[in-house]
């Protein structure tokens, strides 16, 4: 842990002079650590922090499937170029324009 000598308390700017292979350990590492302390049997906020813990959990698989969802329901790239543009295209006819706007994803969610 001798990185932490370089540490002066802006983690944000801190270059602790590892490569990229070597932050993703670091990273490992404290995710390791936390989580032994978080859900240790001798911490006062335990309860707490396992029900927030498990909500994260919920929230995040929820969002992670509704954007699996939306991505499965969208044309892949040959699709598109078969299909006429339905998004945003604009229409000259005479001196009139129309603007035509895909649908509303809101509807799917």
């Amino acid at each position: 842990m001798r990185h932490m000598q370089t540490y002066k308390g802006d983690s944000k700017s801190w270059n602790s002079g590892f490569n990229e292979e070597k932050q993703n350990q670091i990273r490992k590492l404290r995710v390791k650590y936390n989580n032994a302390i978080l859900s240790s049997q001798l911490n006062d906020k335990r309860e707490s922090v396992m029900k927030e813990g498990k909500h994260l959990y919920i929230q995040y698989a929820s969002w992670k499937l509704v954007n699996l969802v939306i991505q499965s329901s969208q044309p892949s790239q040959e699709e598109e170029q078969t299909m006429p543009k339905q998004g945003s295209t604009r229409e000259q006819s005479g001196n009139k324009k129309t603007v035509t706007f895909a649908k509303k994803i809101d509807n799917y969610i």
